[in-house]
């Protein structure tokens, strides 16, 4: 049986996703961070330069972009160009930030989570208005 916490982490993944990957695209196309492959962005994925495991970097949007399915599963992340492409695009102090971050410990609560959920559900309705 899942917990609330649970679902919400559920629905909270799938805004935060939707949204990295539409705001990533123009006219339904997106481009792999990594190897520019593009496509249909709902074929494409978020990516996650610190590991989704990291509960409080994981919907972060310094931390997210779109991959293809090969970069992400089938090259293991494609981590190494990953890595320069954050740093050129980020700089190198913001990369060395976000693997401190992985480090701390940061319990993420039911209330939080409710809040991130308004967060993206904001976001994308804000998307949706702009591009109609």
């Amino acid at each position: 049986m899942k917990t609330e916490r649970s679902k919400l982490i559920k629905k909270l993944d799938t805004l935060c996703s939707e949204y990295v990957r539409r705001s990533g695209s123009k006219n339904w196309i997106a481009e792999c961070y990594t190897c520019w492959k593009k496509d249909n962005r709902k074929n494409l994925q978020n990516a996650h330069f610190i590991s989704r495991a990291c509960l409080w970097l994981r919907r972060s949007l310094e931390n997210c972009r779109v991959w293809c399915y090969r970069c992400n599963v089938m090259l293991s992340w494609n981590y190494i160009e990953y890595t320069r492409r954050m740093i050129d695009e980020i700089w190198i102090d913001k990369v060395d930030e976000l693997r401190s971050e992985k480090h701390k410990i940061h319990k993420v609560g039911v209330v939080e989570l409710r809040e991130k959920i308004e967060y993206f559900t904001n976001l994308l309705k804000e998307w949706d208005t702009e591009k109609q």
